[in-house]
């Protein structure tokens, strides 16, 4: 472990070498910089990487400088902005450093913002994202006054970061090589994290420590933004959760959250981006396959009110959108050709209707559109991949199956409520859902818990050897401990 902490800060040193050498008039002070090694299961794996924006505190009106340092050359690296969603390119020579700027708008509201980057490479991709602050014209000013009176010590200013507990004994590498032995229960600030925290301790000092070693505050969040989403303090409630998924980048229940806050707070844009992000880290959560059905519904209101109106682009946009939240919807593909014919580009048209045709093989709307005579015989076949039969073979061969420790999977899941209900949670059964997965079913037992937030058990299964396997974390924890 030793060794591997020491060629850590030595890659950690020559890497900042290079960016010293680009940026040799930027002050330390003034950086906002996320660093570290990629973690395994990551999309690209590199030694060490540190992306950055200088400077951490700028004024609307003025421009950023945004920054990648890689140990492995990448193919792109793009930026986009909490407030922003457009992607800004940046570029490199060496596909090693890559550099841009950005001037921050008008209208941007004082306060932390992120910005994200997204490193791609030709093995997939990976995300960092690093805070900012935009300031008033007077807090600028006040900054300045600040820096000339000399106020230079961290511990005497705040820190914005989470509040995290040492829980067991560790080392804080700090500044110039020094370290200092933290116990289990002291409390330092983190302000970033990759394998490894950037913290501050009590003293004020910065460092880096294991993440292993603290005890983060993801469920503490996630309590807190739910008590602020009941008393409608939406501004909060968005801060606490995504607090949770910048700490834990898979909580889905984060992005479930944040989504519909952001909903509540009429920002349709954020949610249907949040919910995006959260169907690529799991496409098979339900709740966020629900959510994100509602959603895709209001787009479809909207984009068939722009259809109706005549504005073609606009309803192509939401249309498109539906459909990114909800593929599997016949009567938007229709109505997404139909735009596309009425601004006279046939051929996209024909594959929009030829997608609803995959989803409603029976849709003589559809054939009629496409020009083409109804075949009764080549509609089931292409409606076979979702027979009944196969869905109905599929849920008795879960409800008859058995756990590891050989209860059968219905009464194992009769126990499991049962025990949350005694424990005072209420909890609503939503019953089973079934839906095709590649050459099997996936079977799901769905419930609502007292929060809000639904939660499913989850079998993929095979059934023509009548074998099932558990395809979600609760559906696993049943097989293990019922």
């Amino acid at each position: 472990m030793k060794k591997i902490i020491i060629s850590g800060f030595i890659m950690l040193a020559v890497v900042s070498l290079a960016w010293c050498e680009v940026d040799k008039e930027v002050d330390k002070e003034e950086v906002s910089l996320k660093a570290g090694p990629t973690q395994p299961g990551e999309g690209l794996q590199m030694a060490w990487l540190e992306a950055f924006v200088v400077p951490k505190a700028a004024a609307v009106g003025e421009k950023i400088n945004l920054g990648v340092r890689l140990t492995s050359m990448a193919s792109s690296v793009t930026v986009s902005f909490d407030f922003k969603q457009d992607k800004i390119k940046l570029f490199s020579e060496d596909k090693i450093a890559w550099e841009g700027e950005y001037r921050i708008p008008q209208l941007v509201a004082p306060g932390m913002h992120l910005a994200r980057f997204v490193i791609a490479g030709p093995d997939g991709s990976i995300q960092r994202t690093v805070e900012f602050n935009v300031v008033s014209p007077s807090e600028e000013n006040e900054e300045l006054q600040n820096n000339v009176e000399g106020e230079e010590d961290p511990s005497s200013s705040q820190i914005f970061g989470w509040p995290l507990t040492i829980t067991s004994t560790c080392s804080a590498y700090l500044a110039d090589n020094f370290t200092r032995t933290l116990q289990a229960g002291d409390k330092v600030v983190g302000v970033s994290k990759t394998a490894w925290y950037k913290i501050y301790t009590d003293k004020g000092e910065e460092g880096w420590i294991e993440a292993r070693a603290v005890k983060e505050p993801v469920d503490e969040y996630y309590h807190l933004g739910y008590d602020a989403f009941q008393k409608k303090d939406f501004a909060s409630a968005v801060d606490y959760y995504k607090s949770t998924i910048e700490l834990s980048p898979g909580f889905i229940k984060g992005y479930y959250w944040l989504a519909k806050t952001y909903l509540q707070q009429g920002n349709m844009e954020q949610a249907y981006l949040t919910l995006k992000e959260a169907s690529r880290i799991d496409e098979r959560d339900l709740s966020i396959k629900l959510f994100a059905s509602g959603l895709a519904q209001k787009y479809f209101d909207l984009a068939h009110q722009d259809f109706g109106s005549g504005q073609y682009l606009s309803a192509v946009a939401n249309y498109q959108k539906a459909l990114d939240l909800k593929p599997g919807s016949a009567s938007t593909w229709i109505e997404l050709g139909q735009c596309y014919s009425k601004l006279d580009f046939p051929f996209e048209a024909r594959s929009a209707w030829s997608e609803a045709l995959k989803v409603d093989p029976s849709n003589k709307t559809v054939y009629a559109l496409l020009n083409i005579d109804f075949n009764p015989n080549a509609a089931a076949l292409l409606a076979s991949n979702s027979a009944p039969a196969l869905a109905e073979d599929s849920l008795i061969i879960v409800r008859n199956a058995t756990t590891n420790k050989g209860t059968k999977i219905e009464s194992a899941l009769r126990s499991v409520i049962t025990l949350t209900k005694s424990l005072g949670t209420p909890v609503v059964e939503k019953g089973w859902n079934i839906r095709n997965k590649g050459d099997g079913a996936v079977v799901a037992f769905i419930c609502e818990q007292g929060s809000g937030v639904l939660e499913s058990f989850e079998w993929k299964v095979d059934v023509d050897s009548k074998r099932i396997s558990a395809s979600n974390e609760n559906a696993r924890l049943l097989m293990s401990r019922w």
